[in-house]
């Protein structure tokens, strides 16, 4: 029982950012250029960040990457998208590693790292600042928008 509330007091310093952290700069979602998909629901984006195992079209598992929690679109993601506070999150994917239900996207630390592994994984989903987008992934819409502000 103590190395839960360590790892959870862990969690909850981490999640501490400064509201200057927060930037004007939009988030977009992104997928490789040989994914098919043009746009996904913000549901179903939830869906794939927060109970895993959801599949693309072809059957293929989406694989969602996170930034790392101070990032800029990180902060932005999860509170226009998932909907929770950084301490929320760390606190669900506490609970589900620990029940075995689940286990938290793959964490990563710049935008450029999100790209490069997105544009060799097919599968993979993930979000980046719209002043970092490239020719070498494609972003889709998400309930019809471009950008999440």
């Amino acid at each position: 029982m103590r190395v839960l509330r360590l790892i959870f007091l862990f969690f909850v310093l981490l999640s501490f950012n400064p509201p200057s952290s927060l930037s004007a700069d939009p988030v977009v979602v992104i997928v490789s250029l040989q994914n098919p998909v043009n746009e996904i629901t913000q549901e179903r984006l939830q869906e794939a960040y927060l109970t895993g195992g959801k599949e693309w079209a072809d059957g293929a598992t989406i694989v969602p990457l996170n930034l790392i929690q101070s990032h800029p679109a990180s902060i932005l993601f999860r509170e226009r998208v998932l909907k929770k506070t950084a301490a929320d999150l760390n606190v669900f994917w506490i609970q589900q590693v620990f029940s075995w239900k689940g286990s938290p996207p793959i964490i990563l630390k710049e935008d450029q790292e999100v790209k490069a592994y997105i544009s060799s994984h097919k599968e993979a989903i993930g979000y980046i600042r719209s002043s970092a987008l490239d020719s070498t992934v494609k972003s889709i819409r998400v309930d019809g928008k471009a950008f999440i502000p």
